[in-house]
């Protein structure tokens, strides 16, 4: 199990979902990004193989409840949003450097949100990575790619 990426925003469902929709989910999911259907054979490549790891997790109850406990776990360890503020200040001074499970977690959830189709999301995820290392490549390419699909819309 991989804690960089939550399953469920993956596959696009409610963690109370049924086997039966993470069944038809998971069809539909990877019809769509399949590489030998997808548009972008790498990028369908990436998300295939992704859509793949939720199915597999998901659709297995034992494992499923040995991550459904890892979120819970990972929810409560993070830093409480009431800390945060926008714009990547916290009382008017810059923001630490993130750390790089922090810089992790913020890319998985770019990557969760391109999967979604919510660029936008993922665009303030990458920009996020990047007020705190502007040459991170990872979230530069998912940026351009975010930047892309908004314009496409």
């Amino acid at each position: 199990m991989t804690a960089q990426h939550n399953y469920y925003e993956v596959m696009g469902l409610k963690e109370t979902a049924t086997q039966q929709e993470i069944k038809v989910r998971y069809r539909e999911l990877a019809r769509k990004y399949h590489p030998d259907l997808a548009k972008n054979k790498a990028e369908g490549q990436k998300l295939f193989k992704l859509v793949n790891q939720a199915n597999q997790v998901l659709s297995d109850t034992d494992k499923r409840l040995v991550y459904d406990q890892q979120l819970r776990v990972d929810r409560n360890v993070g830093t409480p949003p009431a800390t945060q503020q926008q714009g990547g200040e916290r009382d008017g001074a810059a923001m630490p450097p993130k750390s790089p499970a922090e810089v992790s977690n913020l890319i998985a959830q770019a990557e969760m949100a391109m999967v979604a189709g919510q660029a936008s999301e993922a665009e303030k995820a990458c920009r996020s990575v990047l007020a705190s290392n502007p040459r991170n490549a990872k979230a530069l390419e998912m940026l351009g790619d975010a930047l892309m699909q908004m314009l496409k819309l």
